[in-house]
């Protein structure tokens, strides 16, 4: 520091001794967040299972967003900043900086950093990327590994129907059948219109538009309904050409579409 002397002093200014060495410190750095867990907390099978917590970083001045990823732990012994900061975006969950904390369940088509879709039956990770704004130049931050989660399902896959039979009803077809031995799972019946020479299985049936089957919801009874007055083509039933009818069990949000085709009727003509 230095003394200067007043109008009326003549001598010279006095200079203090130095002060001991100062170093100015930059802090203005993004900052990872804290507190990562994830939970299984539905039974979807795919990322509407997997909840994400965590705690915002406590200096949110420079951070632009937060995003989720989730890793399979079979393609990464680790996951780096530089592994982060390259996934693509259709493959992280972005959340905002609102609040100081963050508990999101992920979306249905969510998808890991692979880009493939999340699923039941697989190991992952997670890590949070804290992302910098327009107004910082710095690096990026990513959170340490969540602990390893795998998600699993209690769904289980539909019980086709049985026993399909056919009679004409006045130029209709009534279509009856034993209901399948566990609706639960179930969200309603279709009954489908097939010509007999149309090769036809579980995929194609699920596939069928609507206006081109009829339904009947599952109420513990075993339904008899008549069929549309189109087959599963959009074409109209007519005579002169042989058809069978099948019926598929379509599964709700507690059932698995795997199969759930019964096996047809006897082939027949109107």
């Amino acid at each position: 520091m230095l003394s200067i002397g007043s109008g009326i002093y003549w001598d010279s200014n006095v200079l203090s001794s130095a002060s001991s060495v100062i170093t100015l410190l930059n802090d203005s750095s993004v900052k990872a967040i804290t507190n990562l867990s994830v939970s299984d907390v539905n039974d979807y099978g795919d990322g509407r299972d997997l909840k994400v917590s965590f705690s915002h970083a406590t200096d949110e001045t420079y951070i632009n967003q937060y995003r989720i990823m989730v890793v399979p732990t079979s393609y990464y012994s680790s996951f780096s900043l530089s592994d982060a900061n390259n996934v693509s975006s259709a493959n992280y969950t972005s959340v905002s900086t609102s609040g100081s904390s963050t508990s999101q369940v992920l979306d249905s088509s969510a998808r890991d950093v692979r880009g493939n879709l999340i699923k039941a039956g697989i190991s992952y990770k997670v890590y949070v990327l804290s992302v910098g704004n327009g107004n910082y130049a710095g690096p990026n931050a990513i959170s340490g590994e969540s602990s390893a989660i795998t998600l699993s399902t209690t769904k289980s896959p539909v019980i086709s129907v049985t026993n399909v039979t056919y009679k004409e009803d006045n130029g209709r077809i009534l279509i009856s059948f034993v209901k399948s031995a566990n609706e639960s799972n179930i969200s309603e019946y279709r009954v489908l219109v097939v010509p007999s020479k149309q090769g036809f299985g579980s995929a194609d049936a699920i596939e069928v538009r609507s206006s081109y089957y009829t339904s009947v919801t599952p109420n513990g009874t075993n339904p008899s309904i008549f069929t549309a007055t189109r087959d599963v083509n959009g074409d109209s039933i007519v005579k002169g050409v042989k058809y069978k009818v099948y019926v598929l069990a379509v599964a709700n949000n507690s059932g698995v579409q795997n199969g759930g085709l019964s096996n047809s009727t006897e082939e027949f003509e109107i």
